[in-house]
């Protein structure tokens, strides 16, 4: 399966409108955006991580039929994915502890901390979820402030989809942003 996908890239349109994976040369998932406006922005979204031996995958992927089904409201979960490394074993930590969130339901970057091994390390935590180069399958838009607050989100307009995102998702809470 990995010689199929290797450094590939996919674009293709969801109810969260245009989105681009990028494969490495192992063809694992190495990044991911999605809410662009077109299939253009959703290329030069991730041109800085393309090389010129990606080449453009054509057959509908795995990925690309779960995005279509999470985008129309339907409960996915990402957990079968390989995704490319972290860089450091806190990232990693992090990743899992994050990709642990399931579906509907949400955390805070404080209990993300707990949970990835460094109880006292929530701002580095966010600061990990703002760099998250995996949205939705690295569920950043799980991981609330304390007290819910909506705080950090870089996709599309921001905390709004965030909120839309959760909601989608049947989260049932009143939000503070």
């Amino acid at each position: 399966m990995a010689s199929r996908l290797a450094k590939t890239i996919e674009v293709f349109r969801t109810d969260l409108r245009w989105v681009a994976a990028v494969y490495d040369d192992e063809g694992l998932v190495s990044r991911l955006s999605f809410y662009n406006d077109s299939k253009k922005l959703a290329l030069a979204a991730v041109e800085a991580f393309l090389t010129p031996t990606h080449s453009i995958r054509n057959v509908a992927s795995e990925l690309r039929t779960q995005m279509i089904r999470y985008a129309n409201g339907s409960p996915v979960t990402f957990t079968n994915f390989s995704l490319s490394p972290c860089r450091t074993r806190f990232q990693t930590a992090v990743r899992q502890a994050c990709r642990a969130v399931e579906y509907g339901d949400t955390s805070t970057y404080g209990e993300l901390a707990s949970a990835a091994g460094s109880p006292k390390a929530a701002r580095a935590v966010g600061l990990c979820m703002r760099n998250n180069p995996i949205p939705i399958i690295v569920p950043c838009h799980r991981i609330l402030g304390l007290r819910d607050n909506l705080v950090g989100f870089s996709a599309g307009p921001g905390v709004s989809l965030k909120k839309a995102l959760l909601e989608m998702e049947g989260v049932k809470r009143k939000f503070v942003n």
